[in-house]
């Protein structure tokens, strides 16, 4: 195996890839990045057992020079450092013994490899069902779902993101349990029905390739993985085992109040109450008692207290109200609205609060009130 690529190339290439090996596994073939030449093209391929990611460089100038085909298995994270502190033109060659040599310049190296027969196989794409959507589109369901999935836990699934097909409607959900984010968008009905639990892992970095992307963006479903190939770059997901909460049980049927808001007014002073707020729970209270005007109010023993008056473009029903929440799960939510306008239902002091864009009910977030 050998071939010659101009540097800044290579890490543009393999920066993602890297990112999505393992560095720390019982199996140590995950924390390399494997290389595969072929007659037409470099293929870079990484993987931390949830989620692979590969990227193909075509020969298309000549900034890639193939000369042997062949693969090797490298360090990744190790690999790429080296990379990025040599000269331009760098020669990678694989040598006896899974080692290989690099040379740069004046620069000669040797670095110890792994066996590359012990990387797991990709995914098999044959004979599976698959959409085409444009990559904004996609990119608009991640990123205003996915921050509301749980970090870490000890239910799995919640670490998730439901991604529900039916009806020429896709349907993308993420919750930890104390606040919700829906997105649906509708699609042409090509018979596809499925509901799949993709690990929240490598989410941002394929938001990131979605948003340098040029082309639309193809899904494949297997009944392992969920593939999205954006021209040269592949990424498998593999499937969470078990059934997602039926998020549609959470969604509050009826609410006493209503009001509209304008989104960047609200978001800010939601903002400006987080400064003080309590670092544990980082809760804001807002309270209505008038037909046109809300308080937003925030205190904390160690850093002070704030309150601040929000107008209201119109407010419905039952005029009295008082609730706690966390003001971080608030302002991710106002920051996925991109109408100028948001509505907040409430059911209650001790209710979930639902927040909707004006005008817009694709979109939903509910967030459960803080007890203090």
């Amino acid at each position: 195996m050998e071939f010659v690529i101009k540097r800044d190339l290579f890490i543009k290439a393999a920066t993602d890839i890297s990112g999505m090996t393992a560095n720390q596994t019982v199996n140590p073939v995950l924390s390399g990045i494997l290389l595969v030449v072929s007659s037409r093209n470099l293929t870079l391929v990484g993987s931390n057992s949830d989620i692979i990611m590969k990227q193909v460089i075509p020969v298309c100038s000549d900034d890639l020079l193939l000369i042997e085909e062949g693969y090797v298995l490298l360090p990744a994270k190790l690999f790429l450092d080296i990379m990025k502190k040599l000269p331009e033109i760098i020669n990678v060659k694989g040598l006896s013994n899974f080692h290989i040599e690099i040379t740069s310049g004046d620069i000669n190296l040797r670095l110890n490899g792994l066996n590359p027969d012990d990387y797991p196989e990709l995914p098999k794409m044959e004979a599976v069902q698959a959409i085409t959507l444009k990559k904004s589109e996609i990119s608009a369901l991640f990123k205003q779902t996915a921050f509301a999935a749980a970090k870490n836990g000890t239910k799995p699934i919640l670490c998730g993101i439901n991604m529900s097909i039916s009806e020429g409607e896709i349907t993308c959900a993420a919750t930890n349990s104390h606040r919700l984010a829906s997105k649906r968008l509708q699609i042409a009905n090509q018979g596809i029905r499925c509901s799949v639990i993709l690990p929240n892992k490598g989410i941002n970095a394929l938001i990131r390739i979605l948003d340098q992307a040029e082309s639309d963006v193809s899904i494949f479903f297997t009944d392992s993985y969920m593939i999205f190939q954006i021209k040269t770059i592949t990424m498998y997901f593999r499937l969470v085992e078990g059934n997602y909460p039926d998020v549609s049980m959470l969604i509050p049927k009826e609410h006493q109040t209503e009001i509209s808001v304008s989104t960047k007014s609200f978001l800010e002073g939601i903002e400006r109450a987080s400064f003080v707020a309590s670092s544990r729970n980082h809760t804001i209270q807002l309270i209505i008692n008038s037909k046109t005007e809300l308080l937003l109010v925030s205190a904390s023993a160690e850093l002070g207290e704030i309150s601040e008056r929000q107008m209201m473009h119109s407010i419905k029903n039952e005029l009295d109200l008082k609730i706690t929440f966390n003001g971080v799960f608030m302002t991710d939510a106002l920051k996925t609205i991109h109408t100028t306008e948001t509505i907040l239902r409430f059911g209650g002091t001790m209710r979930p609060i639902l927040i909707t864009p004006f005008g817009d009910d694709s979109l939903l977030h509910i967030i459960s009130p803080v007890r203090v």
